[in-house]
């Protein structure tokens, strides 16, 4: 049977998992706004469509997300080890 400690220390450790790489994903939030004008002048210059631009960007995004969670996840695999 599961203690009412060890259910709080297991649902802060899910949010943490989940919470940590959310905030990195401000860090590029940013660039969206940055490369808008840059985006209106390609587009209209016809080298791309809206959906190859988004398509495009998600793919670079989720591949350095894809990274770091995966180093999240073996930090946070270790230090569970450890404490439990």
């Amino acid at each position: 049977m599961v203690g009412v400690m060890q259910l709080v220390n297991i649902s802060a450790l899910n949010f943490m998992w989940v919470v940590i790489p959310a905030f990195a994903a401000g860090a590029y939030t940013p660039t969206i706004s940055l490369e808008r004008n840059l985006f209106y002048r390609e587009r209209n210059d016809g080298l791309y469509r809206t959906t190859t631009y988004l398509a495009c960007k998600m793919i670079e995004e989720l591949l350095i997300m894809v990274v770091f969670s995966v180093i999240v996840a073996v930090m946070v695999w270790f230090v569970v080890e450890v404490w439990c």
